[in-house]
């Protein structure tokens, strides 16, 4: 009885470390605030806040640093709704000198430690850390490069609502590649930019995210599909 608890045992604890993803291992800098139906709230490379970071080991413990503090805890991973808690949350005391950098704080203690779960994965390039579909927060491994509000405003997207083929307008000359999230944070489409548009025939009536990436940075729009 024992030997084929301990069977039952090893088989469920290889399907869920199987299940869970490896690739949100490692270090990871805060690169915006997401909202939706609001401007991304991003974190420039001039600003007092420096480089705050996230670091996500094997195990799933964390560490990082923050405005003026450094932080600890563990994310713990449900494979039932495919999602991480976080347990065992501490911070250090140090009081910071600008406002800038407790409101950071805040945001940011507020997104890592909320009362309920968090989506966690990564689309190949940034690391995701959502509540909701499109609300929480952006990494990315490299330290903050920043994203120029013109970059925002020099890609644009039509037609919303969409059909069939929906068309990128850029002033930027390298797009290269596409990451589509449904309104759940799943993953729907993906690919290189061969031209100006995307086929989402394919896709079911809803709200999706297009993110865009080229070599000046990130960039990502809302569409509905109709």
């Amino acid at each position: 009885m024992k030997t084929k608890l301990s069977i039952i045992f090893l088989i469920f604890f290889f399907f869920s470390s199987f299940a869970q993803d490896q690739d949100i291992v490692g270090t990871w800098y805060v690169r915006a605030f997401v909202t939706d139906l609001e401007p991304d709230r991003n974190i420039n490379n001039n600003s007092s806040i420096g480089d705050p970071t996230l670091v996500i080991n094997a195990d799933y413990s964390f560490t990082g640093l923050a405005g003026c503090n450094t932080f600890s805890g563990q994310f713990v991973y449900n494979a039932v709704n495919d999602r991480f808690t976080t347990q065992n949350f501490v911070t250090t005391n140090n009081t910071c000198d600008l406002d800038s950098q407790i409101d950071f704080e805040n945001s940011y203690y507020y997104n890592l430690n909320n009362s309920g779960s968090n989506q966690i994965f990564t689309d190949g390039f940034d690391l995701n850390l959502w509540q909701a579909a499109y609300f929480g927060m952006v990494f990315q491994k490299d330290t903050f490069l920043g994203i120029p509000k013109y970059l925002k405003d020099q890609i644009k997207i039509y037609p919303n609502p969409v059909s069939e083929k929906l068309y990128i307008s850029s002033e930027t000359k390298n797009l290269n590649e596409y990451v589509i999230y449904s309104s759940l944070g799943n993953i729907v489409l993906k690919g290189s930019f061969l031209e100006n548009s995307i086929d989402v025939s394919k896709l079911s009536i809803g709200i999706y995210f297009l993110k865009v990436f080229s070599e000046e940075g990130n960039v990502t729009k809302k569409f509905l599909k109709d």
